[in-house]
């Protein structure tokens, strides 16, 4: 071989474990291993034969028993299933067996507990398994279950017609004019079945009512959300643009509800009222600095304001205020101008 360049040895393999088990461990596992391959073939009939030779050959091993629950648990008998697992752990518990294979059968509890829906059950399992042995694989198993239980929960509490009598309270009280009280009764019915865009509606005018705008904008996008041809949505939308000085938006609200009905009174009133609403602000030439505020915290107005095109004929306007009305012939200028008038940060004579 070259000089300079060492013998390198061939890498051994690592020598197996001894095998310690006794002959008859070793017949009562391949009694078990011809149970899980019936098992995996679903021929549960033979593979409880061959854990009932595994357990008859070696009976201090109790994750045979473990097998045999996985059969009834596959066939669906869930009371066996959870009887031998229960004397399983009593058997583990006075032999003092492996903690790990107590937690197995706390697993094997767990997953017979939850295909019965029981959720509690199995979540008390699956603690008692992680007592045993803290195991990752069993935490997330523990954690699928309690998503199963809190959904199921959120299901069964979903009733429309419960949902329907909460909204005929919330509309009782709130034309009463008890405004919190009609909220509340909305809050439930909305809890009740929250996929109805007209409880959102509703609770969005109780909100109104209460000045909280923003609730009551955030409660008519869910009910877009839900229907989008809904109108009485944007008609809400619209108002709480409205009263959160956004004017612009609550034009573009009430268009969207005049394009799905173009009769509405509501829209047609919400738009005619929010255009003279400008329109007067414009005239008095006095700056609503909080409206401002609130506008330039808009993502969109900002867009705007930061277009170059746009800061250039602001500056023309300045210089020259007839300028707005060769801007107007622009489109696209003529949108955001009518934004920013809309929002109270520029006033046009």
């Amino acid at each position: 071989k070259p000089a300079g360049h060492p013998e390198t040895k061939k890498e051994e393999k690592a020598a197996p474990p001894p095998d310690n088990r006794t002959e008859d461990e070793k017949r009562a596992d391949e009694a078990k291993d011809r149970g899980n391959a019936h098992y995996k073939k679903k021929e549960f009939t033979e593979a409880l034969k061959c854990y009932e030779e595994a357990m008859t050959i070696n009976p201090n091993e109790i994750l045979y028993l473990n097998n045999k629950a996985a059969v009834f648990l596959e066939m669906g008998d869930f009371d066996q299933c959870i009887a031998i697992c229960q004397g399983a752990i009593e058997k583990g518990t006075e032999m003092r067996a492996d903690y790990s294979k107590i937690a197995k059968i706390y697993c094997r509890m767990a997953a017979c507990y939850t295909k019965q829906k029981k959720y509690e059950e199995a979540i008390a399992a699956y603690d008692k398994a992680l007592m045993n042995d803290n195991q990752r694989a069993t935490r997330n198993l523990q954690n699928d279950v309690k998503k199963m239980k809190e959904k199921a929960e959120a299901e069964a509490f979903i009733n429309p017609e419960i949902a329907e009598e909460h909204r005929q309270k919330g509309n009782d009280l709130f034309k009463a004019g008890d405004y919190p009280a009609a909220k509340k009764q909305y809050d439930i019915a909305v809890a009740r079945n929250p996929k109805d865009a007209k409880l959102y509606t509703n609770r969005a005018a109780a909100f109104s009512k209460l000045l909280e705008h923003p609730s009551a904008l955030k409660d008519a996008e869910k009910a877009i959300e839900l229907d989008p041809k809904f109108v009485k949505a944007y008609v809400r939308k619209g108002n709480a643009h409205f009263y959160m000085k956004e004017y612009n938006k609550a034009i573009a609200a009430y268009q969207l509800g005049l394009n799905i009905e173009p009769d509405n009174s509501e829209c047609r009133d919400g738009l005619a009222n929010t255009m003279a609403k400008i329109q007067e602000a414009n005239r008095s030439g006095q700056v609503d600095e909080e409206q401002v505020k609130h506008a330039m915290a808009d993502p969109e107005i900002q867009a705007i304001m930061r277009d170059p095109q746009f800061q250039l004929v602001l500056k023309q306007m300045q210089a020259d205020p007839r300028a707005a009305n060769e801007a107007m012939k622009d489109p696209k200028i003529a949108n955001g101008i009518n934004k920013l008038v809309g929002a109270g940060i520029l006033k046009i004579g």
